[in-house]
């Protein structure tokens, strides 16, 4: 309703002219901004409302045996049931990507409810480990094979192409916030450029690996923290509810969230692994903590934050209120918070002073550049509908959080309320607070693919609640029983809806005939951009191209410019992971142009576009001599622009 409600009386989204900043259109959307104000607010709502001190809500929605309060709870929650499953079957997509949840979803995913139902109230532990055995035995095979992608059977070029030079950025000699603008992380390239130094010539594909890697670090880590709030038990069910969002396809392709390197796992996998710091250093209650414990988790703090401000800043934002709500008083807060913002802002300091003392120092707006570029100028924005799967997902993230608060508020820190309130508030607002990623491009795809994961997380958290639920009913308490069947058939349709949505998943056999189809050493798309050049290079006329080559004067900022640089090496000095950005934004014409060349380097290779763009920005035309720019082509469809350096241009 409050979705619905602002989308239709809110005001329009309307176009943003291109500016002197941007070459490209914007869109502004203050209705968006609003709703995002909106659904915090509304979990806040609900948070306070139910603790102790709310008598008024809780006698309004209370159901105390009395069958008109009973009538008005079912009814209730049956409408908010069948808004979830609309939500979840809402196949409106301007994009056509999104189908919805097929009726085979619901079937498959009120089979595993069952059998998780099974696992949860099975006495015999030989009964619950057997049923978990087989289930795992029978997923594990499809899912290693939706899993595995080689460099030359990638399932989502399109994208690949943006992650992969970016985690190549730093072998390919960058320093990430000094001559290079991250979009995605900031610290997850510096492993596989040490790797590279001791394995050279295999670039992208420890690239890919490195990513599949930290992919099964996301999940299993997701997984650990269900276990650890529920027992053994909760290992195969959380794995299911956590496959199946990520492996879901989307209609005309593989293309999944597991496709998606960006969110996972590069946005994803440092949040999730300082939740569960931040889950094991709060389990036992501020005082059970000792001050190196605050050390540690501000130095996870501060390097999820550095590494992605998107996902990293809702994180330390979730775990600041989570150690203020354990603390229950700002005298037992403070101490704890000056240790995690003090270690946290020494992440900062270091990661300045280790730019500044190896010769590139660090230039703090490039952090937020893409957020502004994206969210703040609306670049390639699209508005929130009033409904579709959005609805159950944002108000999966509400609920979680809000029931995370209520228990951190009311139950001792050790205690098993406590320590599910803490998982719930962890990983709910966590997803709650990333939400302003979606509200900048509101499609369907964005919510699936960006989120997936974070609904697999919070579903897993929510596990040990349903055994809890199942054990109450069994023991047929006639107090607060019509509350436990409506919390447990909420949390059942969560489940049901995670696993089954693993239905989608591109079939095995095609997954196979991918993996066959391709060059397993090579992406295309980079192969083909350096043949490109040195097609070029070798055409009639261009003998002044292949020179310049040949000399080793010649650095690129072409497409893919990390992994062309690994490739052939002809060095890079592009600010970002795709030459299309150097279109959009002065932002980034103006970093390109201060990037520091090569002591041997005189000539810029670029594409003829990004030629363009570089020259209508005055503040290069100290840095590049446009009057002596040559175009070179191979007659064909090839265009690359050679711009020398200016002579008087100042670089480092």
């Amino acid at each position: 309703m409050i979705t619905a409600a602002l989308v239709t009386l809110g005001p329009a989204p309307h176009a943003q002219a291109p500016t002197t900043e941007f070459s490209a259109p914007g869109l502004a959307e203050p209705t968006d901004r609003l709703l995002v104000l909106a659904w915090w607010a509304w979990a806040m709502v609900l948070a306070v409302a139910f603790l102790p001190g709310g008598k008024l809500v809780q006698r309004l929605v209370a159901v105390d045996g009395r069958w008109k309060s009973t009538a008005i709870a079912v009814a209730a929650a049956a409408l908010a049931i069948v808004l979830i499953v609309a939500s979840l079957r809402d196949a409106s997509d301007p994009t056509g990507m999104w189908v919805g949840l097929p009726i085979s979803s619901a079937i498959v995913g009120a089979a595993f409810a069952g059998v998780t139902v099974v696992v949860f109230v099975a006495r015999s532990r030989w009964v619950w480990a057997s049923v978990s055995g087989f289930v795992a035995t029978v997923a594990l095979p499809f899912v290693l094979l939706l899993w595995v992608q080689t460099p030359g059977a990638i399932r989502d070029p399109f994208h690949f192409a943006f992650t992969s030079d970016e985690i190549a950025a730093t072998a390919a000699r960058h320093v990430p916030l000094s001559d290079y603008i991250p979009q995605y992380s900031v610290l997850l390239s510096y492993p596989v450029a040490a790797i590279d130094y001791l394995w050279p010539g295999h670039t992208t594909a420890l690239t890919l690996a490195w990513l599949l890697v930290l992919q099964l670090v996301s999940i299993g880590t997701a997984i650990v923290v269900s276990v650890l709030l529920g027992g053994l038990r909760m290992a195969m069910p959380a794995g299911v509810v956590l496959i199946g969002p990520v492996v879901a396809a989307f209609s005309g392709g593989g293309l999944s969230a597991s496709t998606y390197f960006a969110v996972l796992p590069m946005r994803v996998v440092l949040p999730v692994v300082t939740i569960l710091a931040a889950f094991l250093v709060l389990r036992h209650g501020i005082a059970a903590s000792r001050w190196w414990h605050w050390i540690l988790l501000g130095l996870c703090v501060g390097v999820t934050t550095l590494n992605n401000p998107d996902y990293g800043l809702p994180a330390a934002l979730t775990i600041t209120v989570t150690i203020c709500l354990v603390a229950g008083h700002p005298r037992s807060a403070w101490r704890p918070l000056v240790w995690l913002v003090t270690a946290s802002a020494a992440v900062f300091a270091v990661y300045t002073w280790l730019g500044a003392l190896s010769g590139h120092p660090i230039h703090w707006e490039y952090w937020l550049q893409f957020t502004l570029v994206f969210g703040d100028y609306g670049f390639g924005a699209a508005p929130v509908a009033e409904f579709g799967i959005h609805i159950a997902v944002i108000a999966l993230f509400v609920a979680a959080s809000a029931t995370g608060f209520v228990l951190v508020r009311t139950s001792p820190a050790a205690s098993w309320r406590g320590q599910q309130g803490l998982g719930l508030c962890l990983a709910g607002g966590w997803s709650l607070l990333t939400i302003p990623y979606f509200a900048g491009r509101s499609f369907a795809p964005t919510i699936v693919g960006g989120y997936a994961f974070s609904v697999g997380l919070v579903v897993a958290c929510m596990l040990p609640m349903l055994r809890v639920g199942l054990r109450g009913l069994r023991a047929r308490r006639a107090d607060g029983r019509v509350n436990r069947v409506i919390g447990v058939a909420f949390v059942l349709i969560a489940v049901a809806a995670a696993a089954g949505a693993g239905v989608l998943a591109l079939p095995p056999a095609l997954t196979l005939g991918w993996l066959q189809s391709g060059d397993r050493a090579e992406f295309p798309p980079v192969t083909e951009q350096v043949a490109s050049v040195e097609r070029v290079a070798a055409a009639n006329g261009n003998e002044r191209l292949a020179s310049a080559l040949a000399s080793g004067a010649v650095v690129q900022a072409l497409p893919m410019s990390s992994l062309v640089a690994t490739s052939s090496g002809l060095g890079s000095v592009s600010v970002a992971s795709s030459d299309g950005y150097l279109t959009i934004s002065r932002v980034f014409t103006t970093a390109q142009c201060a990037a520091p060349w090569p002591g041997n380097a005189s000539m810029l290779l670029v594409t003829t576009p990004v030629a363009a763009s570089l020259a209508a920005d005055p503040s290069c035309q100290g840095y590049v001599d446009f009057r002596r720019a040559e175009e070179f082509s191979d007659g064909d469809s090839a265009l690359y622009t050679l711009l020398p350096r200016a002579v008087l241009g100042v670089r480092p």
